[in-house]
C-alpha cells in the first residue's frame, strides 16, 4: 500500500489538515479490518492469486483520495494541474469499484437463491437417518427371508445364514452399481449399468417374492408375489 507522503515547506502546523488525516486514516483502518474479516470467511486471498489489487483497491483508493484532499488544501489547485488529473482518476476508480461491488452483491444474491435452504451441517444427520433405515430394512428382510426359506425344508440356522448373505449382497450391489453409474462417462454406459443391475435384482427379488408368497400361502394367507417384488425394488432403489 502506498504511503501518504507530503512535503510541507511552511513551519506552521495546520490543525484542520491534521484532523482530516487522522479521521480518514482511522476510518480506512477500520474498513481494512472489516474487509479482512469478510475475505477470511471465503478463504481469500487465495495462495495462487497473482495480485492483491481486488482486496486492497478500496483502501489504496481511500489514501490516494486523502492525498489529493491534503494537496488541495495546502496549495491552490490552479498551481497543480496534476492534482485535478489525479482527482479525475480517483473518481473513475470509484466508479469501477462501485460497479464491481454491485456485481458481487448481485452474484451473492443469485448464489443464495440457488442454494435455498441448503445447510451443509444437515448432511451428517441425513446420513445417520439413512443408515438407520437401511439397518432396520436389512434386519427385517433377513428375518422374513429366513422364515420363508423354511419351505425348502432346511433348518432355521441355514435359512438365516442364506438370508443374511442375500441381504448383504443386495446392499453391496446397490452401492456398487450407484458408484459405477456416477462414474460412467457416457449416457449409453449409464443406461447399460442400470439395465444390467435391474436385470440381476429382478431375478433375485422375483425368486424371493415367490418364496415369501409360498410361505404365506402355506399359512392360509394369499398375497401376490408382485407386491413383494415391488417392495424389494423400491427398497433397493
Amino acid at each position: 500500500m502506498k504511503k501518504l507522503t507530503l512535503s510541507v515547506t511552511s513551519s506552521q502546523r495546520n490543525p484542520e489538515i491534521e484532523k482530516l488525516i487522522l479521521l480518514i486514516d482511522k476510518e480506512l483502518k477500520e474498513l481494512a479490518q472489516k474487509n479482512a474479516q469478510h475475505f477470511a470467511k471465503s478463504d481469500n486471498p487465495k495462495a495462487e492469486d497473482a495480485s492483491l489489487d481486488p482486496y486492497t483497491n478500496d483502501i489504496r483508493t481511500g489514501y490516494e483520495a486523502l492525498q489529493a484532499k491534503v494537496l488541495h488544501k495546502l496549495q491552490p489547485a490552479t498551481h497543480f494541474p496534476e492534482a485535478s488529473i489525479d482527482a479525475d482518476h480517483l473518481k473513475e476508480k470509484d466508479k469501477q469499484l462501485d460497479i464491481e461491488i454491485r456485481k458481487n452483491e448481485d452474484q451473492n444474491k443469485k448464489d443464495e437463491y440457488e442454494l435455498g435452504n441448503f445447510r451443509p451441517s444437515s448432511i451428517k444427520g441425513r446420513l445417520r437417518l439413512t443408515v438407520l433405515l437401511t439397518l432396520i430394512l436389512t434386519i427385517g428382510e433377513t428375518i422374513f427371508n429366513a422364515i420363508s426359506f423354511s419351505v425348502l425344508g432346511e433348518n432355521l440356522l441355514f435359512s438365516l445364514f442364506l438370508s443374511l448373505t442375500i441381504s448383504v449382497a443386495a446392499l453391496v450391489l446397490a452401492h456398487f452399481s450407484a458408484f459405477l453409474f456416477k462414474s460412467a462417462k457416457s449416457t449409453v454406459h449409464k443406461w447399460l449399468i442400470a439395465f444390467v443391475t435391474l436385470l440381476i435384482v429382478s431375478a433375485l427379488f422375483s425368486a424371493l417374492a415367490v418364496f415369501r408368497a409360498n410361505y404365506l400361502e402355506y399359512h392360509q394367507v394369499h398375497i401376490s408375489p408382485v407386491y413383494f417384488f415391488i417392495f424389494n425394488i423400491f427398497s433397493f432403489s
